[in-house]
């Protein structure tokens, strides 16, 4: 008689991460606890229950990509440091090794590079496959004994053909973790229908996910946030509900959903009230919309500072792309705390414009200053929603393109020729894209 295999406990932390209790593993992902993120941009719903003594029981972590409601290093430096010896960490393979450094400057007990698709025994009947999305985030799937466990988070898996490939890769799926709302720039401020329509095909992407990848369960996470500065708390007006969402994977009777609150420990098959955790989560945002202290405000950065670093942002990105940075056309910046616009190009960095020109975004100071303190900057202040783009009479492609090339230089990556050609495709869809 066939020994009957243990199912799996996911306990639900908060957000996109969970931890799977199995045995004598207990496998972390994303741990994102507390604090503010993307310059102070996004926060929590939910309080997080889990604490940091309670690090003394994990002993893997995963991290799906270098964003801060994944990876956190102001989260991972608390955790006690004879916590941290016992915990081994896996991340997808990069080129710039800056999440492997980092591991091993707070001394976890190992770091394994995920090569892509590839299978990993951990113990116990225990095994993972990482695939990379974009060279940027990269989804997870856990195979414990007979059960199999697919963590989507932030990748855009939408197409039939890529979710059939996926699903040959690694078969039957019992449960599906995925994002449910919308969680970066999503229009201008006056743009309601932008976010609507947004909102709109993050539920259809996900109902199209169930209908090709066929969960028998399925866990919405990864969307468990509001927006918290008063340059993005308009954002706040169409995320998608836990309780649209539910209803709609209910009406495609394929998959039955599963809400976590944060604290929660589901074993697979076992029942959940969702309608209890979908009042929780309401409760908790209303009273973060609706209470003032809980949104950064906003601050002025002087404009000398703000020279400065455009030119140490210059001199990194020639350093990174050598010669071809003199191909990228000037952008054109409105700070509107100034009620000014300014140029800005590689070869002269940021200079105060009189001419009568459309600008290509509008940012606040301190916006712009993160944009330029950090290569990957102005990724961040794009998710954040902190940006305000002219797409009418403005040249947003120019705006768009240095930033990008920014955070492929911070990623490792020399802008030659090689690189051009291999990301033409990227290149062209990001410049001709209004």
């Amino acid at each position: 008689m066939k020994k009957k295999e243990s199912k799996p406990k996911i306990n639900f932390i908060n957000h996109a991460s969970y931890f799977l209790k199995h045995k004598n593993i207990n496998f972390m992902v994303d741990p994102w606890l507390e604090g503010k993120v993307f310059d102070d941009s996004w926060d929590l719903i939910s309080k997080t229950k889990f604490q940091y003594e309670d690090f003394n029981k994990i002993n893997h972590i995963w991290f799906s990509h270098e964003h801060p409601d994944h990876f956190s290093p102001p989260n991972l430096k608390k955790i006690d440091s004879k916590f941290r010896k016992k915990i081994n960490i896996y991340y997808q393979k990069t080129k710039d090794k800056k999440v492997k450094g980092f591991c091993e400057k707070l001394n976890f007990k190992s770091f394994t590079e995920l090569k892509n698709l590839n299978e990993y025994e951990i113990e116990n009947s225990y095994n993972i496959i990482c695939g990379k999305y974009h060279n940027v985030d990269s989804w997870l799937c856990h195979k414990i004994d007979d059960s199999t466990i697919l963590n989507l988070n932030d990748c855009i898996i939408n197409s039939d053909k890529e979710l059939t490939k996926l699903k040959n890769r690694i078969g039957n799926i019992d449960v599906l973790l995925t994002q449910f709302s919308y969680a970066n720039w999503a229009g201008n401020t006056d743009e309601k229908f932008y976010r609507k329509n947004h909102a709109i095909s993050i539920i259809k992407r996900l109902l199209n996910q169930i209908r090709v990848l066929k969960p028998k369960y399925i866990i919405p996470f990864a969307s468990n946030i509001y927006f918290c500065h008063d340059e993005n708390k308009y954002m706040n007006d169409f995320p998608n509900s836990l309780f649209d969402v539910e209803k709609k994977i209910l009406a495609q009777n394929i998959a039955k959903p599963i809400i976590l609150y944060p604290g929660d420990s589901w074993k697979i098959s076992d029942p959940i009230n969702n309608n209890l955790n979908i009042k929780k989560y309401n409760s908790d945002l209303n009273l973060k919309l609706n209470e003032v202290k809980n949104f950064t405000k906003q601050r002025i950065i002087f404009e000398e500072e703000l020279f400065k670093e455009s030119l140490n942002f210059t001199k990194k990105f020639k350093k990174g792309m050598p010669i071809f940075w003199k191909l990228l056309k000037k952008t054109y910046i409105y700070l509107q705390d100034y009620n000014q616009l300014y140029e800005f190009s590689i070869s002269s960095g940021l200079i105060k414009c009189n001419k009568n020109k459309p600008f290509d975004v509008q940012l606040s100071s301190s916006s712009l200053m993160y944009a330029l303190k950090f290569m990957w900057g102005g990724d961040t202040i794009e998710i954040s929603g902190k940006v305000q783009k002219n797409l009418k009479t403005g040249k947003y492609k120019n705006y768009r393109t240095i930033f990008y090339l920014a955070s492929k230089i911070n990623n490792g990556y020399k802008i030659n020729f090689l690189f051009l050609l291999k990301n033409l495709f990227k290149l062209l869809f990001i410049y001709l894209k209004k």
